[in-house]
């Protein structure tokens, strides 16, 4: 177990910006040190084994506590714009409702920083299901990162996949079942689904077309989402860097969308529509509102270039005017 510890540690020293004090990875050693022979066992057993398979991985105690450990001791706590959107999300989901939050994408960190800032911010240790690709499960920081909350390890088309993680249709097809599933089961027990509805990272920061697909994800009924934007967080490592460096971040919540009400205006007002790619982009443009204008992208406004996103711009702004 002892090389383990040395293998979790160098993953973060490694990565970690080289003018870092010495004594912050004194702190990770120390926080693994004292751990109860049992709770080490169990940590290491849990590390080794995570990601093996596909669909539903289990969070663990100890990473939480070493990831809140790095983000308050390098990025420090930041106030989070729409705290109390949150916390209604929590109540919701405490109520056995289902809910569902989706962000921009700009870095493997993204959903870390959001959930060591939450806590920090007194929401608590929010109990996020979190969809992932298999990169996310290919090292030991990584690995790490992806057990400080309960994941889904899906799959990813070729479109989407990088160094050989695209699967077969077919396979695509019976994962995609195993995690539709999952979703649902840990759903009805409280937890939080999210995910980043582009599917990859953005390498130019800008917000990319959002994926049809997802909306298997959001379609339950009750479902209510939350819209999340970052900016500044291609520190934690983004598309072009593999190291962590220093952030000048911003974490923006929205208001809840309930998912039925809004399709339902959406089929009244434009029936001949495609209503699952519509709801689809009028989340692109829900994000796009919490990120700098500069950052918008595809889903820019209140001008787009793209007549395809006519019909939904409108509609998302007539819905921001109400």
């Amino acid at each position: 177990m002892d090389s383990l510890q040395n293998s979790i540690v160098s993953a973060v020293q490694n990565i970690i910006p080289g003018n870092t004090d010495d004594s912050f990875i004194e702190g990770l050693n120390d926080i693994l040190k004292a751990l109860s022979d049992e709770d080490q066992k169990d940590f290491f057993e849990a590390f080794s084994n995570h990601g093996k398979s596909w669909g539903y991985q289990q969070c663990h105690h100890v990473a939480k506590k070493l990831l809140k450990y790095l983000i308050k001791n390098l990025f420090g706590v930041i106030d989070i714009k729409g705290r109390e959107h949150c916390i209604e999300a929590l109540n919701h989901a405490q109520d056995g409702k289902t809910v569902v939050m989706i962000g921009n994408h700009l870095s493997y960190g993204d959903v870390n920083y959001l959930h060591a800032q939450l806590e920090l911010n007194d929401c608590g240790d929010f109990p996020l299901l979190v969809m992932a690709g298999p990169k996310v499960y290919s090292d030991p920081f990584r690995i790490l990162s992806s057990m400080v909350f309960d994941s889904l390890k899906m799959a990813q088309p070729p479109s989407k996949a990088s160094d050989g993680a695209g699967v077969s249709r077919r396979e695509l097809l019976e994962i995609t079942r195993v995690v539709v599933n999952d979703a649902i089961k840990w759903q009805d027990r409280g937890r939080i689904l999210y995910f980043f509805p582009e599917g990859t990272r953005s390498r130019s920061g800008e917000l990319n077309e959002f994926i049809s697909g997802v909306s298997r994800y959001i379609e339950r009924e009750g479902t209510l989402i939350y819209p999340i934007g970052y900016m500044g967080t291609e520190g934690l490592l983004g598309a072009n860097s593999e190291s962590l460096s220093e952030l000048d971040s911003k974490i923006n919540v929205g208001p809840v969308i309930d998912y039925h009400k809004t399709m339902g205006k959406i089929k009244r007002m434009y029936p001949d529509a495609n209503h699952k790619k519509f709801m689809v982009d009028l989340l692109g443009f829900h994000i796009s509102e919490l990120i700098d204008s500069e950052k918008r992208g595809h889903y820019r406004f209140p001008e787009n270039d793209n007549p395809e996103l006519n019909e939904v711009m409108n509609f998302y702004l007539t819905e921001r005017q109400q």
